[in-house]
């Protein structure tokens, strides 16, 4: 699907100052890293997601694709914006003339565009997802294949906030057995990618120093 983004970056003001927001704990105070510094929402959704995180199903071929579940993507968003803190609306569903197989089960597909909002800035996000189901019931066919394209959807949508959020796994070297652990093993990574695409590879900056 095609993403549309809302125009007001993340982590800035309607009146375009820059203010930026925190991961906090549940007791409000806010998340410190390893080295004492408190984790940006901005830091947080860059980092990869974590081993535990991430699942995997075997694919077309044999080939073991790699997914976070619904339940994970809304629980990472949770965590960045706050319970209360971000929005999901359907804009569009789409269900496909039903159908029924050999065995008088009926067969229902849907596409659904869902919009993911952060409250606080009006950014938002939004992309398109499928869904279908089986069932000798037509309602519950029904219902399993809408709820199935909105999931899809709001990944997909989700996604384009950040790398924590799933867009590391469209990355073609992206390895589940390279996943970091923790959320200290997350933020190293990130700071050591950082650091390599501003002054290049540790040993090209070693070669450099006299």
């Amino acid at each position: 699907g095609v993403c549309l983004a809302g125009k007001q970056p993340l982590n800035t003001m309607s009146d375009g100052s820059n203010q930026k927001d925190f991961i906090e704990n549940a007791d409000g105070s806010l998340l410190l890293d390893h080295k004492g510094q408190p984790i940006s929402v901005d830091k947080f959704l860059s980092t990869k997601p974590l081993r535990k995180e991430v699942s995997t199903r075997q694919g077309p071929g044999g080939m073991k694709l790699s997914y976070m579940g619904g339940d994970v993507i809304t629980k990472t968003l949770n965590e960045a914006f706050g319970y209360d803190g971000w929005s999901l609306e359907v804009k569009d569903k789409t269900q496909l003339d039903p159908m029924k197989d050999d065995k008088g089960r009926y067969i229902v597909a849907f596409t659904a565009t869902v919009r993911i909002t952060h409250l606080r800035t009006g950014a938002f996000r939004e992309d398109c997802g499928a869904g279908d189901a089986i069932d000798r019931s037509l309602a519950s066919a029904s219902g399993n294949a809408l709820k199935g394209a909105v999931t899809d959807a709001m990944k997909r949508a989700a996604r384009h906030f950040g790398e924590k959020l799933g867009n590391s796994l469209y990355h073609d070297d992206f390895s589940v057995n390279k996943a970091p652990n923790t959320l200290k093993d997350a933020c190293d990574m990130l700071d050591l990618e950082r650091a390599k695409g501003r002054f290049g590879f540790d040993k090209d900056r070693k070669k450099m120093i006299p």
